[in-house]
């Protein structure tokens, strides 16, 4: 690769950084919150710190071990950010590594880019692993790395000081790492819709939760069709037209990462059972819904939708790094609420009179949660 690479994605353009985006540097990087919530970006900002900066970009291309990126949106080219991969070349894996401006917050921006610089690791690079580490109080980051598969790794406590900043100087910080191997990329790739949030697979001996798409959801039409599948929810999916309503709104709420919805399989059976979602997704506070679930009747009492939730409940707190996942459930609906209880769920509170149902009832919505730490130290047998 003789000549700087240029990636494109929907909205942007990555390049080399140049001298000519050293005013830009300044601005954006200049300000304090990129300095607190990134590991080495100094405070204050000087012209010589984007000049070194610059140089060290450049001759990382040139030894084939950085690659450092400016983020520029297409209508407006001018730098809004970086964002590299430093190579260790000895074992084949690299570091990603960003900053935005804040102007550009909460606009998907990141997650745009770093899905392409992921994919110009594995892809043109051939690398094994990427890795990437934020610091514990930066949750936008972390929400990044979710967002473009990657699987919790460690926890460092105080591992890192942090230095030359203006205020709050020289204090530990702790640290948080994901990671991705180029077989969990390819997993992905095979497994990724067009949205933001990453469709994916979770699977035990049981049961397994398949992405859920316009494609597979006809294998729920006749287990949608039967009578009061859904007596306690508001939701309507009997007729094949209700379904497919159902379900695009499903994909809808995925594509503006708000959920992440299942068609659920039956290892034992051999059989589509129905579905299941990660729903209300609050990625600041790390909290999430389990809900919008339903089987077929002969699937009930079989013992699938306890190994449904299992799976899901730890992959929310492993892999996606929530810290607390709650349920909605209909007060009269005895058999789901003993369901969540079993499972270590916490009646919070009853919100009254709250949701009409198809029938016009108004119901009663009980309101269970889990915490992070509840789940990991449940009794033993309890699930």
């Amino acid at each position: 690769m003789e000549q700087f690479p240029t990636l494109t994605t929907k909205r942007l353009i990555l390049d080399q950084v140049r001298p000519a985006d050293i005013p830009n540097i300044l601005t954006h990087a200049g300000n304090i919150k990129i300095a607190e919530n990134t590991r080495n970006i100094p405070h204050p900002y000087r012209e010589e710190d984007a000049i070194a900066w610059i140089e060290v970009a450049n001759a990382g291309f040139t030894e084939k071990d950085n690659y450092m990126f400016a983020i520029r949106l297409k209508d407006t080219p001018g730098l809004i950010g970086a964002i590299g991969l430093d190579i260790n070349k000895g074992n084949n894996r690299a570091e990603l590594g960003y900053w935005l401006a804040e102007p550009f917050w909460n606009k998907g921006i990141t997650t745009e880019a770093a899905k392409a610089i992921i994919s110009f690791g594995f892809e043109e690079l051939q690398l094994n692993k990427i890795i990437a580490v934020y610091l514990s109080t930066n949750l936008a980051s972390g929400k990044v790395m979710v967002k473009n598969g990657m699987i919790k790794e460690a926890e460092f406590k105080d591992h890192d000081v942090k230095r030359g900043h203006s205020i709050d100087d020289n204090r530990y910080v702790s640290l948080i790492q994901y990671s991705m191997t180029r077989n969990e990329y390819k997993s992905l790739k095979m497994n990724t819709s067009v949205t933001n949030t990453p469709s994916i697979t979770l699977e035990n001996n049981r049961v397994r939760l398949e992405p859920l798409t316009m494609d597979n959801y006809k294998h729920l039409i006749p287990i949608a069709s039967q009578k009061k599948l859904v007596q306690y929810s508001p939701s309507d999916i009997e007729t094949p037209e209700a379904l497919k309503n159902y379900v695009v709104t499903a994909l809808q709420q995925q594509s503006e990462d708000k959920g992440i919805p299942f068609l659920v399989y039956d290892k034992r059976k051999d059989a589509y059972a129905g579905c299941t979602r990660y729903m209300h997704i609050d990625w600041t506070n790390k909290v999430l819904h389990i809900g919008a679930t339903w089987i077929g009747k002969e699937f009930h009492g079989s013992g699938l939708n306890t190994h449904m939730k299992n799976l899901m409940i730890d992959h929310a707190f492993g892999t996606m790094g929530f810290e607390k996942i709650e349920f909605r459930i209909d007060e009269r609906n005895v058999r789901s609420r003993k369901a969540v209880e079993k499972l270590g769920g916490v009646l919070e509170g009853t919100l009254r009179k709250n949701v009409y149902l198809l029938d016009g009832f108004k119901r009663n919505t009980c309101c269970y949660g889990i915490l992070k730490d509840e789940w990991q130290n449940k009794p033993e047998g309890k699930s």
